[in-house]
């Protein structure tokens, strides 16, 4: 089974249909079905972040083909770490292109400085 498969699944299986998950998230039938057909792998992260949400599920997990629901809600489970190895791993898209070399140099260092005062903000 695909994973798109699996997500389709979930989502019915959550939602009653995929119609009602796109109902209730706001995120289009078109969208959600270009999700389903072409490929997870292909979405912009954006959507993913954001059919993760809604159904509660680590989408890092899903990139790998599982479903794994979460106990805690998805958004605290993002890391700056995170970013940086989606970013690394051509996982971000911008209006659906990969990133060139210098714009990923760009985000990890931005990403870092971030982290950094993040830190000074815990202490």
């Amino acid at each position: 089974m695909t994973t798109e498969d699996k997500l389709k699944n979930y989502i019915v299986e959550v939602y009653g249909s995929v119609n009602e998950f796109c109902n209730q998230s706001g995120i289009s039938s078109s969208t959600i079905f270009t999700v389903l057909k072409r490929g997870v792998n292909n979405a912009s992260i954006q959507t993913i972040l954001k059919i993760c949400k809604m159904l509660n599920i680590d989408p890092n997990a899903l990139f790998v083909g599982e479903i794994v629901p979460k106990q805690e809600p998805v958004e605290s489970q993002f890391s700056i770490d995170d970013l940086m190895l989606w970013i690394q791993n051509d996982r971000i898209l911008i209006e659906k292109e990969k990133l060139s070399d210098q714009e990923k140099r760009l985000l990890i260092y931005s990403l870092k400085i971030l982290k950094m005062q993040h830190k000074d903000e815990e202490v």
